[in-house]
């Protein structure tokens, strides 16, 4: 049985990561070489969608995957269990998938203002990762994620040009990070 973490402590791993960013990004600032700034922690892309899933959408419940199967969280819906995909990103990098990565529900976590403002953008898209919009979402001027997949790679595109493709990809939250984590 998985045991899900209380609110404060994921706050305070929340700080914590702040804290070592800040560190980092202080020791850096002025040098000459630039760094890649340290990775927004998944778990805590993950523990911020089963919140908002367990506080704002009615008759759900979210829980971590059992770890042995593909999915980051296990959405309990009135329709059944749904295998959802959690996707964090900082920056405008491309968003990377897995060849052979599916999902019923997939969840965006723009976190590109969270050092600036404690702000987080979550976007859903309903569809399974067979759905033909996905699968049809150009990656370059020649190659769709279905295209990429085939030749076994792992398919890379940012954002932006995924939520001008993906007309199902809505924004469903906008706000504090650390008063969604808060919640109960």
């Amino acid at each position: 049985m998985t045991h899900e973490l209380e609110s404060h402590e994921l706050i305070a791993l929340y700080t914590s990561y702040c804290n070592y960013y800040r560190c980092i990004m202080e020791t850096y600032n002025g040098k000459p070489r630039r760094i890649r700034a340290p990775s927004f922690p998944h778990d805590i892309a993950c523990n911020l969608v089963r919140k908002y899933i367990d506080t704002y959408e009615d008759n759900c419940h979210a829980a971590w995957m059992d770890p042995t199967r593909d999915g980051n969280i296990a959405k309990d819906t009135p329709e059944g269990i749904r295998k959802v995909t959690v996707k964090c990103f900082t920056s405008d990098a491309p968003i990377s998938f897995g060849p052979n990565e599916t999902f019923e529900e997939l969840y965006l976590v723009d976190a590109r203002d969270f050092s600036i403002a404690d702000c987080v953008r979550i976007y859903y898209y309903a569809h399974n990762s067979h759905d033909c919009a996905f699968r049809d979402v150009r990656v370059s001027m020649y190659e769709t994620i279905e295209d990429v997949c085939i030749a076994r790679r792992r398919p890379r595109v940012k954002f932006s040009k995924l939520y001008e493709q993906l007309s199902g990809l809505c924004l469903v939250y906008s706000g504090s990070l650390v008063t969604l984590l808060e919640r109960t």
